[in-house]
């Protein structure tokens, strides 16, 4: 009877304790399969910038220990009275991601930019003065759209849906703290 109930006690703490995760593959997979993001931004009269990304990927855990990175690749088109541009741009930016537990997504608050270059590159000094304007831009169209939903499917991000209540980013993966 002893031995049952240490048992017991043992499994019950290892089920609480239990992690589910989420690898940077299966993250990059979803955005792969997304169909990427359109964003328009700008002042009536003065300028319109709209930025097309087709392109996403993500690194977890390698500077910041509870912020991503995201590379997204795509379009930009510039359009103003002086003049128009379309140019091929990379974002590189860093994230905190928040778990949205009625939704079982995983969405990114306080987008940083931290790079953006432009093709061709003689254009770059003209695209840095809307930086403002593009972060702006990539911080409403993270609040819409999530980096992650959870698949249902697989177990243990199953269990992650039902009992989740904190995500932490850990080198090549987010995992969830379940609750017990």
């Amino acid at each position: 009877m002893r031995l049952l109930l240490i048992l017991t006690s043992v499994v019950l703490i290892s089920a609480c304790s239990y992690n589910a995760g989420i690898s940077e593959q299966k993250i990059n997979s979803y955005l792969a399969e997304q169909s990427g993001f359109e964003q328009n931004v700008g002042l009536p009269g003065l300028f319109n910038l709209a930025i097309e990304v087709d392109d996403a990927s993500v690194k977890l855990g390698q500077n910041d220990d509870q912020r991503i990175r995201l590379n997204a690749a795509g379009q930009m088109e510039l359009q103003s009275p002086i003049q128009n541009l379309d140019l091929a741009v990379k974002l590189h930016f860093s994230a905190k991601p928040r778990y949205q537990a009625d939704e079982a997504a995983i969405y990114l608050d306080n987008p940083l930019l931290e790079e953006l270059e432009v093709k061709p590159a003689q254009y770059q000094s003209l695209i840095n003065q809307f930086l403002p304007a593009i972060s702006i831009a990539l911080g409403q169209v993270l609040a819409q759209y999530p980096v992650y939903e959870l698949d249902s499917e697989d177990k243990a991000q199953a269990l992650a849906k039902d009992l989740g209540k904190a995500i932490h980013v850990k080198p090549g993966r987010i995992e969830f703290e379940l609750a017990p």
